[in-house]
């Protein structure tokens, strides 16, 4: 399991950026991704 902070969320919606490349790659291989609660709202 992967998991996410905020500003790598954010940079991936930019489309074509590395960080939405690698969430893809991740997802396509089968990797659970997780973001805390937490940090999300701080």
């Amino acid at each position: 399991m992967i998991h996410l902070d905020a500003n790598y969320l954010v940079d991936a919606l930019v489309p074509g950026s590395s960080s939405e490349a690698t969430i893809v790659g991740w997802l396509s291989a089968g990797e659970r991704l997780a973001m805390s609660a937490v940090a999300y709202t701080a």
